[in-house]
């Protein structure tokens, strides 16, 4: 299983993704 909590994510000034959580479980697929 894949799990993030929290995730922030900056290019530059900008910020592009601010306290994004998931989770993919064994065998699933995400696109």
């Amino acid at each position: 299983m894949l799990a993030v909590e929290d995730l922030d994510c900056r290019y530059g000034l900008l910020q592009a993704v601010r306290g994004v959580s998931l989770q993919v479980a064994e065998g699933e697929t995400v696109a």
